[in-house]
């Protein structure tokens, strides 16, 4: 993975420094720890598809079904009775509330949960950090002065993973695309002109305008990041030991004070995954805590945050599950009861409305008297989504039983719906001969990865696998 990312070469050869860089990076921490998932998933599925492709059949009444479900086409006019036209008619009692948490009282039930205290450690680039990406700009842009072809300069030294190999080629420009201070200097040059490094949210840049058409640019760049460098956060990380360390005399919060750090306190509970309160996505914090119990007043971290900086958290006290009182949940339920009572009326107007049509009025008549305006797809399949139809198995399942003419009502979560087909075109038995062999291998695919993913899930659920790795300090 690492020998075939371009951005790690300098002059056509892996340069270890770039890729030290990148590992060192918090700012790089989720993509690393994205990367790691993936290449954990990725080989052994490779190596597993040699080994249980060979088990997997597919018969021809598995390929017969699939044409039908991809060929067969119907269009049907409908009379929609949607849930939402029917809420502001609805009003709820506090007794129908209290009677629905008693009845459902057992679906409010919170996962375990722990009490935290937190602080951050705000990572970002020193004025250090700064001056040595404009130093590597400048250095850059001398080469250029010097002679060197501007695209070869962008596939080597340009950090813009998007475009450095097509030479930092950004396309066709408007005004309004880019950024504020990029998007000036490219409309401040002519054709074939070159500009000096400058300086946007993204870094440094060295931009080139290839073509011009009309009011648009065809722009180059090379982009030189301002990442934080290593003695950056080898100085962090001391900040973050020597907090850890005045912790053990003075506890979490003095130690906070000390630092001018400002302290959160909130409950995380295992539901919410990796998203913490107050600070959001912070990468393996749920499975640290929860795969086994953490002592009470440990310091735990550092964690990376999506916002790239580092998390130090005091551990509290776990909470057991249990159920959500009716307050807390109170408006939550009312949307619940009010739906239930609005999808009822939407219901019964529709079966009155198809009581109509069965004593010989036509659909736009009938829906007139309810206020609906009858609709007309096109033609779709069952497995074609359709704007404004909830695809249930109830609105499509009643749409491709019926024969031309027929008329028919079905209720979904989301209202209730008459239909009348209008036209129903047959899968051709001639397409599905041509087609049968595309269709295989279509269906071993898919069923082939299904296998595997149940495969993979049942064996995370079931493996015990202690996380020991905060015992070197890694989080």
């Amino acid at each position: 993975e690492i020998l075939e990312d371009s951005t790690m070469y300098t002059n056509g050869r892996f340069d270890p420094q770039k890729y030290l860089e990148v590992l060192l990076n918090p700012a790089n921490r989720y993509f690393l720890y994205e990367m790691r998932n993936r290449i954990r998933e990725e080989y052994p599925v490779t190596k597993l598809n040699l080994m249980y492709t060979s088990g997997i059949k597919v018969t021809q009444t598995e390929i017969l079904k699939f044409y039908q479900e991809e060929s067969l086409k119907v269009k049907v006019t409908y009379i929609p009775f949607r849930v939402e036209d029917y809420l502001n008619k609805v009003s709820v009692r506090e007794a129908e509330l209290m009677d629905y948490y008693a009845v459902h009282k057992a679906e409010y039930e919170t996962s375990e949960g722990i009490r935290l205290k937190s602080v951050s450690f705000e990572v970002k680039p020193s004025l250090t950090d700064e001056m040595e990406a404009k130093r590597e700009i400048d250095d850059i842009y001398n080469l250029y002065n010097g002679g060197m072809n501007f695209d070869t300069l962008a596939m080597d030294y340009s950090q813009d993973g998007n475009t450095n190999q097509d030479g930092g080629d950004l396309g066709f420009i408007k005004r309004g695309e880019l950024d504020p201070e990029m998007e000036k200097v490219t409309f401040s040059l002519k054709k074939g002109e070159v500009s000096k490094p400058f300086q946007t949210s993204f870094g440094w840049h060295i931009l080139k305008v290839t073509d011009s058409k009309g009011r648009e640019r065809r722009i180059s760049h090379i982009l030189i990041r301002i990442a934080t460098g290593y003695e950056t956060i080898s100085g962090i990380r001391e900040k973050i030991n020597n907090f850890k360390n005045g912790v053990k005399e003075a506890g979490f919060e003095e130690s906070a004070k000390l630092s001018n750090l400002e302290t959160t306190e909130f409950v995380l509970y295992k539901e919410d995954s990796d998203l913490v309160p107050e600070i959001g996505w912070v990468v393996g914090i749920s499975n640290f805590i929860f795969s086994k119990k953490r002592k009470e007043n440990d310091v735990i971290g550092p964690f990376i945050g999506y916002d790239s900086n580092f998390h130090l958290f005091l551990v509290g006290t776990y909470i057991e599950p249990r159920i959500k009182n009716f307050e807390e949940i109170k408006e939550n339920i009312e949307e619940k009861v009010q739906r239930e009572k609005a999808l009822d009326i939407a219901k019964e107007d529709a079966q009155r409305c198809f009581e109509k049509i069965k004593e010989g009025k036509s659909l736009n008549q009938a829906a007139s008297i309810f206020h609906k305006k009858p609709r007309t797809t096109n033609f779709f399949s069952m497995r074609d989504f359709i704007p404004e139809v909830p695809y249930s198995s109830e609105f499509y399942g009643l749409a491709f039983t019926m024969k031309k003419g027929d008329i028919g009502l079905t209720s979904t979560k989301k209202g209730t719906f008459i239909i009348e087909l209008v036209e129903r075109k047959e899968a051709e038995k001639e397409d599905f001969e041509q087609l049968s062999a595309t269709l295989f291998v279509n269906i071993m695919m898919k069923k082939r990865n299904d296998y595997l993913s149940y495969w993979l899930q049942e064996l995370r659920k079931n493996a015990k696998i202690d996380d020991d790795r905060y015992l070197i300090d890694m989080y």
